[in-house]
């Protein structure tokens, strides 16, 4: 049996889906996912990562999305005051890190980021779900490792859409490894990254789950382009109408949003990654680049508001 751990598309987080570039990331790792052979999908109950599922659904024609409660995204901070960023596991790590504090240690959970951390609830809430629902499949857990009781799902591909957090403490469980060990080894997660972990199609011994894929987000390479040659094509209409001088009501209002939506990207984490993708040589070389100059976008939207239009 092979699961396919695969977080979602980029969030608003806010209303708990996935944003417009969200979406198109979902499709392109939709296309990616048709090279595993799925058979079945399951989900957490949470809208960014089931509309994440909703898109390999669509693209594959498995209608079934089973929803799974317990891998829903994990919280951290105190029960009543949730996502205090003094306690969020990846931040609080790191800062460990810096200090050559080892994290690959049993008693992870008596360390002060965890000792009073709903991370800490939820992440054992989802190692003890996690043996429940593979159980379910076919494979029980004894002791620190697993064993295959059932046929059923040996020679199946299932895929579980949902988030980084969860997905690092449902391989936690099932490699053995301490929760802050893997948020350091893991903790560049790409939206829509996917880990593919297999386990024994034998039942005559006990066996450990083998990790053959971890974190791989080649495909959004794809979708980079893809937004860059979109914001290219919007920098081009923007830079064409701002030259007009004199704009009918509708060029106007045209400018108007393009204008929003480059000020948008340029702000956005996602221009950050792509900026960072060809600061290291990774997108094409002739791909066209004036939305990835720091100045291009800036200078345009200087322009819009210094020199002004006029409406016929």
């Amino acid at each position: 049996m092979r699961i396919l751990l695969v977080r979602h598309g980029e969030p608003n987080y806010e209303l708990d889906c996935l944003t417009d570039w969200g979406h198109r990331q979902a499709d392109v790792a939709a296309k990616r996912l048709m090279e595993e052979g799925i058979d079945e999908i399951f989900s957490s109950p949470q809208g960014r990562a089931f509309q994440t599922a909703e898109h390999f659904s669509k693209v594959s024609g498995i209608e079934k999305i089973t929803k799974l409660d317990f891998i829903r995204e994990i919280r951290y901070g105190h029960e009543d005051a949730l996502y205090d960023e003094s306690l969020n596991p990846w931040m609080g790590v790191k800062k460990m890190i810096a200090g050559g504090e080892n994290m690959n240690v049993p008693d992870w959970r008596e360390k002060e980021l965890f000792t009073d951390n709903t991370a800490t609830v939820d992440v054992d809430k989802i190692a003890v779900e996690t043996d429940k629902w593979l159980k379910t499949l076919g494979y029980e857990r004894e002791g620190l490792f697993y064993r295959k009781v059932s046929d059923d799902y040996a020679d199946k591909t299932v895929a579980i859409f949902c988030h980084g957090g969860a997905s690092t403490a449902f391989l936690a469980r099932v490699l053995n490894l301490p929760f802050p060990y893997l948020c350091a080894f893991l903790f560049h997660i790409d939206h829509t990254a996917i880990t593919r972990i297999y386990f024994e199609s034998r039942n005559d011994s006990l066996f450990m789950p083998i990790v053959e894929l971890a974190s791989d987000a080649s495909h959004l390479k794809r979708a980079a382009i893809e937004r860059i040659k979109d914001h290219e094509r919007k920098m081009d209409e923007a830079t064409f109408l701002l030259k007009k001088k004199t704009l009918s009501e509708d060029e106007a209002e045209t400018l108007k949003e393009l204008m929003m939506q480059l000020d948008d990207y340029l702000s956005s984490e996602a221009w950050k990654r792509d900026h960072a993708r060809d600061e290291a040589g990774h997108l094409p070389k002739d791909l066209k680049r004036g939305v990835l100059s720091e100045d291009g976008i800036y200078n345009l939207l200087e322009s819009y508001k210094t020199e002004g239009i006029r409406i016929r």
